[in-house]
């Protein structure tokens, strides 16, 4: 799995807002929401499992009201996450199980509450496959077009 995105996003004030995830079921395949609620702005779900606590900076996928570029990889073995080409910390940086993308998926909404996300996504690249030896070059790619970092 490689996902890659570029979102100016604003903290969440009332409850969790969908980024990406599943449109007609919550704790099933990727799932990345804001959370407001807690003030604080990004949490990473995979098939129930959190890999983000969420606790502090070093643990957001991106910065609130600043654009952003997130980058989540992962294959059978092993997770990474980075912001701004810069990785972050994960409580759970373990496998990524088989996900199905064959189901409804949305971009920018959470189906659990139907709430939107206060923000603007400016890029979503996806790729079935794990793409980490190559993402220093996607990344540079990205910034090159939106001068993020």
């Amino acid at each position: 799995l490689a996902y890659f995105q570029v979102a100016l996003i604003n903290d969440f004030a009332s409850s969790n807002a969908g980024v990406f995830g599943p449109s007609n079921t919550n704790n099933t395949g990727l799932e990345v929401l804001q959370v407001g609620v807690v003030s604080i702005e990004s949490f990473l779900r995979i098939n129930g499992t959190r890999r983000n606590d969420n606790t502090g900076a070093g643990y957001r996928m991106w910065d609130n009201g600043t654009q952003s570029l997130t980058s989540i990889l992962g294959n059978s073995t092993a997770l990474a996450v980075y912001k701004n080409s810069a990785a972050i910390s994960l409580t759970d940086a373990g496998a990524i199980p088989a996900l199905n993308f064959n189901g409804v998926y949305s971009i920018g909404y959470y189906n659990a509450l139907a709430n939107n996300m206060d923000g603007a996504i400016n890029e979503l690249i996806i790729y079935a496959t794990d793409q980490s030896g190559n993402r220093t070059g996607i990344e540079s790619n990205i910034n090159s077009y939106y001068s993020i970092y």
